[in-house]
């Protein structure tokens, strides 16, 4: 559009043939600043940086569910088993110990120290039982106790069977009678040989005996002999029949004998048996009681590991039956976390998909979390339709602050699964094409 020079004082424009005023010519020649100008160019610009950096931002698909934190080799709670007073404490508060060791003795009107000897001398027996080995209780008689409190009635009990025992052992009543029938059964078997001998002896002289009758008769048949003379033959003959069928009654007596030393002797073997089994049952059951009384009156430790006060613990201490006293924290433990995933959003997990575990008791903005990974999903549901899924912990109980989180029983954590990163970009333009689909 041209311009036409207009003198200073006058106040006018001509614009396509028509005056403007003044206002109206500042607006026109005013020059518009570098943001009006540059506008688009560089809003455009904006927007392709935003895109460009959605592109390369990813934000994770997460699902969303309660954890519990497991140990593989947990503490193990020690409990009181019944109520009375602490009679004596043998650990503090951090004490290594090991599985079984007596941690605390609880009042009983048993001797403590007497029922732990007796329950040595029964768990070596009881060896020895396994091995056949009864001889043992010679080597080791029985403990003379007295003051057992609840077990001495049982005590008592088991000593007469023990008593009963020691006679069908070596130096026993039984043994010996068992040497004796045998002994017996040695002299049978020599007086049946004799006795075999002597009915040889007779038979041979009842053969000499018979062929003189058989001679002599017929002589008599040829009367070259008279008849009377036959007769002594045959009365000789006869007597000495006898005398055999005599001493066949007399083996056949000697036969019965050995069979009833024989029976004397299975009887006994018998006895022996039950005898043993009989010591092998009362054994048994006397191990069953002190068991039982010690699991009442003596604390032992379920496992190895170091002792961890429930609450302060003081000798004399009235204790109640049930009451927690200690925890046993192994030193090797291992943990996972579980789920019970409900169904929604369950068909996106899947096994080695990273796992980020908040534990309640210990914030994440001051503690970090842990990292997990999905290690098992159950492929049927459990209660209420739901889902286990195991998470592995492959750095423990290291968050990701480098801090290490002691161990608690039941801690609760939120569990925020990853099932798929995404980019930016493609979460705006999948919002976008929902949008449009509807």
């Amino acid at each position: 559009m041209p311009q036409t020079d207009i003198p200073a004082e006058e106040t006018k424009l001509v614009l396509n043939d028509e005056l403007v005023s003044d206002e109206m010519n500042d607006i026109i020649s005013y020059r518009p600043h570098w943001i009006i100008r540059w506008g688009i160019t560089l809003m455009a610009l904006v927007i392709s940086s935003l895109l460009l950096v959605s592109w390369f931002i990813q934000y994770p698909d997460v699902v969303t569910s309660q954890l519990y934190l497991v140990a593989v080799n947990a503490p193990k709670k020690v409990v009181a088993r019944t109520d009375g007073k602490l009679e004596k404490l043998f650990v503090s508060n951090g004490t290594v110990v090991k599985k079984n060791q007596i941690l605390a003795f609880l009042q009983s009107t048993g001797n403590h120290p007497e029922v732990l000897d007796i329950r040595d001398w029964v768990t070596q027996t009881e060896r020895g039982i396994q091995n056949d080995h009864l001889e043992y209780l010679e080597q080791s008689p029985l403990p003379g106790w007295s003051s057992l409190g609840e077990l001495q009635p049982v005590y008592v009990e088991f000593e007469l069977v023990y008593q009963e025992t020691l006679q069908v052992l070596e130096h026993g009543f039984y043994p010996q009678k068992m040497q004796t029938l045998n002994q017996d059964l040695t002299y049978l078997a020599d007086q049946d040989k004799i006795l075999g001998k002597q009915k040889e002896l007779l038979q041979q002289d009842y053969e000499l005996q018979k062929t003189d009758f058989t001679a002599h008769e017929k002589l008599v048949n040829g009367k070259a002999m008279a008849p009377l003379e036959l007769g002594q033959d045959q009365s000789k003959l006869i007597a000495k029949a006898s005398s055999i069928e005599q001493l066949e009654a007399q083996l056949l007596n000697q036969k019965v004998n050995r069979l009833s030393k024989q029976k004397e002797i299975l009887e006994l073997n018998k006895q022996i048996a039950d005898q043993r089994s009989k010591f092998t049952s009362a054994l048994y059951r006397f191990k069953s009681q002190i068991d039982e009384w010690i699991n009442r009156y003596v604390v032992l430790a379920p496992d190895e590991g170091r002792i961890q006060f429930i609450s302060s613990l003081q000798q004399n201490q009235n204790i109640q039956n049930g009451q927690d006293l200690f925890f046993v924290a192994p030193d090797n433990r291992s943990f996972y976390g579980e789920i019970v995933a409900r169904q929604a959003g369950i068909g996106k997990i899947k096994t080695n998909q990273k796992v980020i575990i908040k534990l309640e008791s210990y914030p994440s903005s001051e503690y970090g979390y842990l990292n997990g990974k999905v290690e098992y999903i159950s492929p049927f549901p459990v209660r209420d339709s739901s889902f286990v899924i195991r998470v592995a912990l492959p750095e423990g109980m290291k968050t990701n602050y480098n801090k290490v989180l002691p161990y608690k029983n039941n801690l609760r954590a939120v569990a925020e699964i990853i099932t798929k990163d995404r980019r930016l970009l493609e979460r705006f333009t999948s919002q976008i094409s929902d949008a449009i689909r509807r």
